[in-house]
């Protein structure tokens, strides 16, 4: 089973070494977790939004506070190379605030690679398992922000909430 949450740095601070769990607990806030809708909601108003997209299969950690950056900025180059590995069979992007390759390829017709060449991660999933639970990740991402944001931000455009609309539907149907 997949679980992805969002987490956001309380502060301006840049975590380049990754964040251990006490500065987590300390200096983060669940993004998706309603309870934080007033502060999260200053966050929003007065600075940038720094954290990480922490998905874990089991106990296994896909992706975690290693990889840190502009919240806004990563989910969108998340959903940029889902859209191109359903598309394309396989895809590649980078990080936005640094040089950091992340990739999505077939590994099987059940399984894909996610790999990370950089920071020496690969880890074979299961297909229809992660890309639903990847894209049900960002749906709950801008459903959160459109609770924090007063200006409606759903999606980064009409084209990508109809993709993930599409792909969610259809992998659930499978």
């Amino acid at each position: 089973m997949f679980t992805v949450r969002t987490y956001v740095s309380k502060n301006e601070e840049w975590y380049s070494e990754g964040v251990s769990v006490e500065v987590i607990q300390r200096d983060f806030l669940r993004f998706e977790d309603r309870r934080n809708k007033e502060e999260i909601g200053k966050l929003i108003k007065s600075k940038r939004l720094y954290g990480f997209v922490k998905i874990h299969f089991g106990d296994e950690e896909i992706l975690g506070a290693k990889e840190y950056g502009t919240i806004t900025d990563m989910w969108s180059v998340f959903i940029q190379l889902i859209r191109t590995y359903v598309s394309d069979g396989k895809a590649s992007e980078e990080f936005p605030d640094y040089m950091l390759e992340i990739s999505l390829s077939d590994y099987d017709k059940d399984h894909v690679i996610l790999e990370l060449p950089a920071i020496n991660k690969r880890h074979i999933l299961p297909k229809k398992e992660f890309i639903t639970a990847w894209t049900q990740g960002s749906f709950s991402f801008y459903e959160a922000l459109v609770t924090y944001d007063h200006e409606n931000i759903y999606f980064p455009d009409e084209e990508t909430k109809m993709f993930c609309l599409r792909n969610v539907r259809s992998l659930l149907e499978e």
